[in-house]
């Protein structure tokens, strides 16, 4: 048998041959009072027993509280020496309770009031007895009113078992009350002192268990929404309740900084507890307690763990958003790139092709359509005339084609006037409405909505077997809004153009929609930053 296993039982055995001891020496009124009163001491022997190898000052404390609890029994020892010592230790047992409720899961109690009042505790349990009963009733009360207090500055998984305690401090006083006044029977006040003593055993040594769970969750409720924005350090002194609480991270390449990353003081022994945990991406997370507090080993490993997970997150998230903001600027400048060599093309096919097609054009008008055999052309049957209509429909392919491949010089100097005449060309009916400013948005944005309409309405001309196009384009409020609505047949989906459309508003950081149930209407939406 393990060397601690072995003293705790040891241990274990003594204190209930102490307790057996007693209640024979100084037997209740009844068999089962008796056998009540002694499985109440023998819940914190075996409870202490348990945690002593897990949690010693809780342990020890629970182990207190069956001590005396034993002791007080002789009272009704037939010795006079017994009795003398039940008398001492009669109340005795209430110190060791109040502070067991008192303290947190490690039986630390940290803060200076809450020592106090544990001390304050103790000693009005030692009081006589007619001075200690309401002593240690009104200690219950504030030790109640103290640990209310503090589940609301407490994890929210913790907040229950906290108020757990406090309810089982009220009890407590509610008893004690009762027995300080003789408002009921005596085999009755026993009984109910039995279980209030046994219910707040079960509660407070049922809270190291729960408080293993509660480190198993911190992670969430570090990050969690309702304390969303607020600094590590502050969730962390929250939790521990530590308010002199320090975080301090050792970055690689870097050295130690904090929160903000600015460089923080050196690490070194000043008397305050320190708590390291290694973080996923390599460094270090320091927690350096504040001064006087004794933490919870276990509680605070498990915090510096898991801030080492939350501030690893946070590097992912913010490398996460680097990335996609350098995804982001690669497709502007490859946008922006394809654009420039539209607006190439379309310029050698304005300076270079249509004006040779213009030069033949004014020829062929100057000479009646007849350019002799030379030119390869013989005027027969009005085939000069046919020749010109021709070659004034390329002309105006060859126009439409340079409008596609790059807007107009109009939709950069004013982009209300190009859209009006996208409107004027559209081949369904097409109203305009215009709101704000739009020609103070970016080249990009300008040339990005021209682009959405212009696909939008050749789309619609195409497929839609509309009657009527509501173009509208606003800006306000740091966005620019776009939109072409047709009451056509509707059952558009994101074919080549559309989606060649989307990824140039995202590109430019905005948001593309397609509303296009059957039956109508369709709606093509681009929010733009303008």
């Amino acid at each position: 048998m393990p060397r601690p296993l072995l003293s705790s039982s040891a241990l274990a055995v003594l204190l209930l041959g102490l307790g057996a001891a007693a209640e024979a020496q100084a037997p209740l009124s009844s068999p089962l009072l008796t056998a009540a009163d002694f499985a109440v001491g023998a819940e914190f022997v075996l409870g202490g027993a348990y945690l002593l190898s897990r949690v010693p000052r809780l342990a020890l404390l629970a182990l207190a509280v069956a001590a005396t609890w034993f002791l007080g029994t002789l009272v009704g020892a037939r010795s006079g020496a017994l009795s003398e010592t039940g008398v001492l230790f009669l109340l005795a047992y209430r110190g060791a309770l109040l502070q067991l409720l008192l303290s947190a899961a490690s039986g630390v109690l940290g803060r200076s009031e809450l020592r106090l009042i544990a001390i304050v505790g103790w000693a009005v349990a030692f009081l006589p007895v007619s001075a200690g009963r309401p002593a240690t009733t009104a200690a219950a009360a504030l030790v109640a009113l103290t640990i209310a207090h503090r589940a609301s500055r407490s994890l929210r998984i913790e907040r229950g078992a906290i108020l757990a305690r406090a309810g089982s401090a009220i009890v407590l006083s509610a008893v004690w009350a009762l027995a300080m006044v003789n408002a009921v029977s005596a085999s009755a006040l026993l009984t109910l002192d039995d279980l209030a003593v046994a219910g707040a055993g079960v509660v407070a040594l049922f809270i190291p268990r729960l408080w293993k769970r509660t480190t198993a969750v911190l992670v969430v409720e570090l990050g969690s929404s309702a304390h969303a924005g607020q600094p590590i350090v502050d969730r962390l002194a929250r939790v521990l309740l530590d308010p002199g609480l320090e975080v301090h991270y050792n970055v690689p390449g870097v050295g130690w900084v904090d929160e903000q990353g600015h460089p923080s003081i050196p690490l070194e022994a000043d008397g305050r507890a320190i708590t390291r945990a290694s973080a996923p991406a390599g460094g270090e997370v320091a927690l350096v307690h504040g001064p006087g507090a004794a933490p919870d080993a276990r509680l605070a490993g498990a915090a510096a763990a898991a801030a080492a997970l939350v501030l690893d997150t946070a590097r992912l998230e913010a490398e996460l958003r680097g990335r996609a903001e350098d995804v982001r600027a690669s497709r502007r400048r490859l946008l922006g790139t394809a654009d420039a060599e539209r607006r190439s093309l379309e310029g050698r096919l304005s300076r270079e092709v249509l004006a040779k097609l213009r030069s033949v054009d004014d020829i062929l008008g100057q000479q009646g359509g007849i350019l002799g055999e030379q030119g390869g052309i013989v005027d027969q049957q009005g085939g000069a005339a046919e020749v010109l209509s021709e070659l004034r429909d390329a002309m105006a392919e060859v126009a439409a084609l340079g409008r596609g491949l790059y807007p107009p010089d109009l939709v950069r100097l004013d982009l209300g006037s190009a859209l009006k005449e996208l409107a004027k060309r559209s081949p369904v009916p097409a109203t305009l409405d215009v709101q704000g400013g739009i020609d103070a948005v970016s080249e990009p944005t300008r040339t990005a909505a021209w682009f959405v309409c212009g696909e939008a309405l050749a789309n619609i001309a195409r497929h839609a077997q509309a009657s009527h196009v509501a173009i509208s384009a606003a800006a306000g409020d740091g966005l620019f809004v776009v939109q072409v609505v047709d009451n056509g047949r509707g059952g558009a989906t994101m074919g080549s153009g559309l989606r060649g459309l989307a990824d140039r508003v995202e590109a430019l950081g905005g948001q593309f929609t397609l509303s296009s149930p059957v039956g109508g209407p369709t709606v093509v939406r681009a929010a733009l930053p303008p």
